[in-house]
């Protein structure tokens, strides 16, 4: 059992990039992290079971966050600061050695992020004029309208391993594995399309994914040894999306990436030994 705490600090910083004179002038504050975390790690059935929990929380002052922003004149990633933060979530992991030379493993995370404080200057939504109180800028909370970027809430991972006995010319293992996503937001904003929040292409959606590897490895030569696996990631031939951008009406563009199809390998390694 085990359990920290901890602090950190993160110096405030100029914006290098920026498209209007207004936002490049804003200097980001100091970035302050209060971390908590505390688990548990067991053996069991004569070490032939092991189960690990484990969970965590991060309170944030004035988070330094990447948001794209876009306008008639370009496009640019710029940091601003989220006014306060919260993350938190646990993982289980479970490895057995239910055979002679088979491992299973099986692995679950939960990941809650929100952010609570967010301001920004109220605009007003039909004229997109600026909002004024008593001569100023209103301010207004708008954490309910942004998104942690790229934290999906679940991930699940399985594993399955044989591996032979050793023999003098080598030793065989095969390995599966599979592993499946929740969906995610690619971007902190929320495109705003007639009035109403729209960016299909800025969230990935849930996948599962397989991969699977053969190898023979310590095979004896001369001088070293000799290591040689062949691999597939992504058999099913899943596509998916890792990350799409609305760059804006103001561009008329968007960007898109995907992962990897299907993909085979084989991979040689020689180890060197001294003479």
């Amino acid at each position: 059992t085990y359990f920290r705490g901890s602090r950190g600090f993160q110096s405030g910083t100029i914006r290098g990039r920026s498209i209007t004179a207004d936002s490049f002038s804003n200097v980001v504050q100091p970035e302050k992290l209060w971390a908590y975390e505390g688990g548990v790690k067991s053996q069991w059935l004569d070490n032939r079971l092991r189960i690990n929990a484990d969970g965590f929380l991060s309170e944030y002052t004035d988070q330094v966050v990447t948001v794209t922003e876009s306008s008639a004149q370009g496009f640019a990633d710029i940091q601003k600061n989220a006014g306060a933060s919260e993350f938190w979530g646990f993982e289980l992991e479970a490895v057995a050695l239910p055979l002679r030379g088979v491992e299973a493993s099986l692995n679950y995370a939960y990941l809650n992020t929100r952010y609570l404080k967010w301001m920004q200057a109220k605009v007003d939504p039909i004229t997109g004029n600026p909002v004024f109180d008593n001569g100023k800028p209103a301010m207004e909370n708008v954490a309910n309208h942004r998104n942690v970027p790229e934290a999906p809430d679940h991930t699940i991972m399985a594993g399955l391993t044989y591996t032979a006995p050793p023999t003098t010319a080598g030793i065989f293992s095969a390995h599966v594995d599979a592993s499946w996503v929740d969906s995610t937001i690619n971007n902190v904003n929320r495109p705003i399309v007639n009035g109403v929040e729209h960016a299909p292409i800025s969230t990935n959606g849930n996948y599962a994914l397989f991969n699977a590897r053969l190898q023979f490895v310590d095979i004896p030569l001369q001088k070293g040894s000799l290591d040689i696996s062949a691999f597939c990631h992504n058999l099913a031939n899943r596509e998916y999306r890792t990350f799409g951008i609305d760059i804006g009406s103001q561009l008329g563009f968007m960007v898109s990436s995907f992962a990897d199809p299907r993909t085979f390998g084989l991979q040689l390694t020689y180890n060197f030994t001294e003479s």
